[in-house]
């Protein structure tokens, strides 16, 4: 009996993440291995296998190719994908897939570094990791490595994910005022950017993505 088959004879599906269960049983994958092989965390895989996040086009196309679905199969995968139609209009800020990153366009495919990039991902998706640093020589690929990582948790992150290009800046007394025009905070008179991200981490859980933020950047007045 072929896959087709097999999946033929469950009850009809009504989820997205109840389909993309019975084929990855279908294919003899667990979690991790379909994670491994998509690209994507295990986490990731069991939050939309729980119905508790929707996946970005992105991620469809990649469980597509991980499971090597393709005529009926994959066409009915990609429906079961597609978002209910709304009855009312979205909440004023509520993020659209365009707006739920800024990640910069990569115009070259990421190739290797398997093992470094399931290990991120596992650290990442962990709900008592808060940080995470990657460091190593000049142009050994750190920037390239988190892009393609976080490019890949972007459905596990319900707020989204924000790039901040700290290249340009020397000075330190900077850092926290980009970061904060970056994700859209607004400044209050009398507040400190610290503590307005502060107050934004508290309500939300976006992934950021800090790029060359050097220790040794120093305040201009520094001696």
């Amino acid at each position: 009996m072929t896959r087709h088959e097999q999946l033929q004879t469950h009850v009809a599906v009504t989820s997205f993440g109840e389909l993309l269960r019975q084929h990855r049983l279908a294919a003899g994958h667990t979690q991790e291995d379909l994670a491994d092989r998509a690209g994507l965390s295990t986490h990731g895989i069991q939050k939309l296998e729980r119905g508790a996040t929707h996946p970005l086009r992105d991620t469809v196309q990649r469980l597509i190719a991980a499971l090597q679905l393709a005529g009926p199969d994959e066409a009915r995968f990609k429906t079961a994908a597609r978002p209910a139609p709304r009855r009312h209009h979205p909440a004023r800020g509520t993020a659209s897939e365009s707006t739920r990153h800024n990640l910069p366009v990569q115009s070259t495919p990421f190739i290797g570094r398997q093992r470094e990039r399931r290990a991120l991902r596992d650290l990442l998706s962990r709900d008592d990791v808060r940080l995470v640093t990657l460091t190593g020589p000049g142009v050994s690929g750190k920037t390239r490595l988190g892009l393609q990582v976080a490019a890949e948790l972007i459905d596990a992150f319900a707020d989204g994910l924000t790039f901040v290009d700290l290249a340009p800046i020397s000075d330190s007394a900077l850092v926290m005022p980009t970061i904060a025009r970056t994700l859209g905070v607004e400044d209050v008179a009398g507040r400190s950017h610290v503590d307005l991200l502060v107050d934004v981490l508290r309500r939300q859980r976006p992934l950021l993505v800090l790029d060359k933020l050097r220790a040794g950047t120093r305040r201009r007045d520094d001696p």
